[in-house]
């Protein structure tokens, strides 16, 4: 059996997830018992304690002896009273509801048990069979009320393969395509599911399977060698390669739980290790005592002992002590010396030694006293001769201590004192001077270059290359300044270079910025505006925080909101749009919720869902009205959509407008006069025109945009007009795309959403909307 995961947390993979669960229970072989758990919450305070609650239900599960059905409910009742306990202690809005889905295995029968939000998959063959709670056991535990689970009984049989996924997996993608999904090898399942979930924020999924006798295992990769540096990282999602090889996983995404294979490869590394001991035992060469050197120590030479040292242990008397390889590699340790006591007890003591010694040094080198010296005849040298100086002092090394105990400083010492003091007189005289002259060079030096920076500035034509010359010359201009006597020749050339630089840089404040209606303190949670729309009487904010949508009048400022998550509308909106069409009830908004399903509010106060002939797989990343059609953005799927309008909605089959695979990352979409505008997530915009594609440069700009924000035409000779949350700014894009200008002034801080309609702007700044006059 193999057994692997992975979580999708705020759109970033992860190998683990935290509410997913592993534990084997009692028992060996066969009669063990294993479990594996996803949880899933279903209010915002839920997410931490369900890897609280997979926690304790794997430690729980340890310790149970009991039946599958038993141990299930047992893990369900524990789990109702951390609920229970939780939930009796907090206040509402701390409060935490679960669905729990748990797979029970014991040899090949298993028990699946649901409780809440759950979705277990289950492929045998080519039948693919989806397991979720019924109604009566569709409702989350709270551990305020009672709650058994839904079990159901199955054999696990070679080839077949459970899928526990969270529910939203379930419901953004079809029976068809889970089928098609699980349908494959075991090494393909998690790879192809990944790649259709990627436009998901959050996910979870646990995939148990038995290969049949004809699959490929999934093996963990070979380890490399210590020196050879491995070519690459595997990714989640990636293309098998070619040529059936298997696929490089990473080797803890797949575990093997067979226990016999373990206990076989253990024994197996034990014997080699002890195959390996003995050889080197037998393979290590004989230790040879080094010999002791023959002279004896100054002290036993004094005392007059001239014995031998004492012998050392022999090779034979070694190998007598045992075969350990330990021992035969220790050091040689010396036996210690004899003491004196021990030898020549009648020998003089070693002050006495010393002291005769230096009474024969003293007679060899005394002066005679008799007639010999006097014997000596007149060419011989006096052994003692007179000093040169008769003074009281004497001499100490180079220094001459006089009678009267001061010191006389040699000669030397007084040269190299006064060579120093004249080498610092002459230096203090001329080195200002030469470094003065220095400084002077350096400064026309940078005059000069920054000149020629500003010249060729002058004569380019490209922003860009004006942009990068004069900010090469006013970094030059800048260390002039820095320099003695600088400022008065650099400081023209810089104000020359801001003033060309800020000509560059086109800050222009807005003509006009009209308050219309404040959003703060609507509601119990700060307002996180995603998308804006506007109509020719109410604004339309898609709050991504509250899953809401808010209606705000435009002449009176008094908010509403018209889409949020209830019993008519269950799930979340992911994206707006206004559509301005002549059919029965009017213009309506247009709502996407989290399930692909198509929403209409209209201004009279009803809201229905509408019909939308979605192909099967198709994630509607964003979407845009114009000139009667719908164009969607499908990009986990590379292509663009037009669904054009009927009475009942948008009932006919999509016409596919542009496909590439570019669109992958493409986040906003737009539409104007038949060219179709994407922003990448990577702050790139591309103008889709007549069957070809661009990129718009950005030239000029002092900051290239860096996310993904809606572009809208300004109506200003073909100009694209974006929202720079970033920096707090609105950029105006030329025709050709290159920068043109850039909206900013302290009303516009914190701005989070913007949107044009007849030449007006509306955005919404510090939780406010407002309209700007270009």
């Amino acid at each position: 059996m193999q057994v692997g995961q992975f979580a999708i947390v705020g759109h970033e993979p992860q190998e683990r997830g935290a509410t997913i669960g592993i534990a084997e229970g009692n028992g060996t072989g066969s009669d063990q018992c294993e479990l594996f758990a996803l949880a899933e919450g279903t209010t915002p305070a839920a997410h931490e304690f369900a890897g609280h609650l997979i926690s304790q239900a794997e430690r729980t599960w340890k310790t149970l002896n009991l039946s599958l059905t038993g141990a299930l409910i047992a893990i369900y009742g524990e789990a109702q009273r951390s609920l229970m306990e939780w939930n009796t202690r907090s206040i509402s809005q701390h409060r935490v509801g679960l669905g729990l889905g748990c797979l029970a295995r014991q040899g090949n029968r298993i028990v699946l048990a649901t409780r809440g939000p759950a979705s277990i998959l289950h492929a045998s063959g080519l039948e693919v069979t989806l397991y979720e709670p019924d109604e009566e056991h569709s409702e989350p535990m709270n551990g305020l009320e009672p709650a058994q689970p839904q079990l159901t009984s199955l054999s696990l049989d070679p080839g077949d393969r459970i899928l526990l996924v969270s529910t939203n997996i379930a419901e953004s993608l079809s029976e068809d395509v889970l089928a098609d999904v699980l349908c494959r090898s075991l090494p393909e399942i998690l790879p192809g599911l990944y790649r259709r979930i990627t436009h998901l924020r959050d996910a979870a999924v646990l995939l148990v399977g038995v290969p049949d006798g004809d699959e490929q295992a999934l093996q963990p990769p070979e380890p490399l060698p210590p020196d050879e540096p491995a070519h690459g990282e595997p990714v989640i999602g990636g293309e098998a390669p070619v040529g059936g090889a298997p696929p490089e996983f990473q080797s803890s995404l797949f575990i093997q739980s067979s226990t016999e294979a373990t206990a076989l490869e253990t024994a197996r590394k034990r014997l080699e290790e002890v195959d390996a001991r003995s050889r080197m035992d037998r393979e290590l060469p004989e230790v040879t005592p080094l010999e002791m050197p023959q002279e004896l120590p100054p002290l036993r030479r004094a005392v007059g002992d001239g014995g031998q040292p004492p012998a050392l242990p022999t090779t034979g008397n070694r190998a007598s002590s045992g075969g350990s390889f330990f021992r035969q590699v220790a050091h040689v340790r010396q036996a210690p010396a004899p003491s004196l006591a021990s030898h020549h007890t009648s020998a003089a003591p070693v002050s006495k030694l010393a002291e005769d010694r230096r009474m024969e040094l003293a007679s060899t080198t005394s002066v005679p006293t008799s007639g010999r010296l006097a014997a000596v005849g007149p060419a011989a040298s006096a052994l003692v001769r007179a000093r040169s100086s008769i003074g009281g002092g004497r001499r100490s090394g180079s220094r001459t201590t006089s009678a009267s105990g001061g010191f006389s400083p040699p000669s030397w010492l007084i040269v190299l004192v006064a060579a120093v003091l004249l080498v610092g007189v002459v230096g203090w005289a001329t080195i200002p001077a030469f470094f003065d002259s220095d400084d002077a060079t350096r400064l026309a030096q940078l005059i000069d270059e920054a000149e020629r920076d500003l010249a060729t500035a002058d004569a380019a034509s490209q922003p860009d290359l004006r942009r990068e010359t004069l900010t090469r010359a006013r970094g030059i201009l800048l260390e002039a300044m820095a320099m003695e006597e600088g400022a008065a020749l650099a400081q023209p050339l810089l104000q020359l270079a801001d003033r060309e630089l800020a000509s560059l840089d086109a800050i222009v404040p807005p003509a006009a910025i009209r308050l219309l209606a404040d959003l703060r303190g609507f509601g119990e949670a700060p307002i996180a505006a995603r998308q804006l729309v506007v109509s020719d009487s109410h604004a339309y904010v898609l709050d991504s925080a509250g899953g809401q949508v808010i209606s705000i009048n435009l002449s009176t400022g008094k908010k509403l909101i018209v889409f949020a998550v209830g019993e008519e509308t269950p799930l979340a909106p992911v994206a707006i749009t206004y559509a301005d069409v002549s059919r029965p009830g009017g213009s309506a908004l247009l709502v996407a919720d989290e399930e692909g399903s198509l929403w209409a509010w209209s201004s009279a106060g009803w809201v229905a869902r509408i019909e939308l002939a979605r192909p099967a797989g198709l994630t509607m990343t964003d979407m845009y009205f114009h000139d009667g059609s719908l164009y969607v953005l499908d990009a986990p799927g590379a292509t663009i959509f037009r669904f054009a309008a009927t009475p009942s909605g948008f009932s006919s089959g999509p016409v596919v407008v542009h496909e590439a695979p570019e669109l992958a990352s493409a986040r906003r979409l737009m539409v104007d006069a038949g060219s179709l505008l994407t922003a990448h997530e990577d702050g790139s915009v591309r103008r889709v025109s007549g069957g070809f594609a661009l990129t718009l440069s950005q030239a000029g700009i002092d900051r290239p945009l860096a996310t993904a924000a809606t572009p809208h035409t300004s109506g200003l000779a073909e100009e694209i007009a974006i929202l720079d949350a970033s920096a707090d700014r609105i950029v105006i894009l030329g025709e050709d795309g290159s920068f043109a200008r850039q909206y900013r002034h302290e009303d516009l801080e914190n701005l989070t959403a913007f949107t044009m309609r007849d030449g007006f702007g509306y955005v919404i700044s510090g939780e406010q909307l407002r309209r700007i006059t270009f």
